[in-house]
């Protein structure tokens, strides 16, 4: 007798079976939901990023919009305030030329 043949091989390929059973009673879902996870992971990076650049493009909106309302804010307020600095530059120069006093009191009311 051969020595291959003083061992069983039968015992084996019964435990291959079993394994072969094993994995055969693994559900093949789980496959199937890594990939829609992977899916929905893909989409929920996709908003993440797209959400932060939206938060960015705010802040930016946000800052112009205060540097425009200070720029044009402060514009006003100056257009207001030029006739009284050329009504004071006129005074002075009336003043410089030795004119009436009381006319350039009476200029300045």
């Amino acid at each position: 007798m051969p020595a291959d043949a003083s061992k069983p091989a039968e015992p084996y390929v019964v435990r291959d079976k079993r394994r072969l059973e094993d994995d055969a009673e693994q559900p093949v879902a789980p496959v199937v939901d890594v990939a829609k996870l992977q899916e929905q992971l893909k989409q929920a990076e996709d908003r993440s990023l797209r959400t932060l650049a939206e938060v960015e493009n705010t802040k930016k909106r946000l800052q112009r919009e205060k540097d425009d309302f200070a720029k044009y804010a402060a514009e006003a307020v100056l257009r207001e305030l030029l006739p009284i600095l050329d009504g004071l530059d006129q005074a002075l120069v009336a003043v410089d030329t030795g004119s009436d006093p009381e006319a350039i009191t009476k200029g300045l009311h």
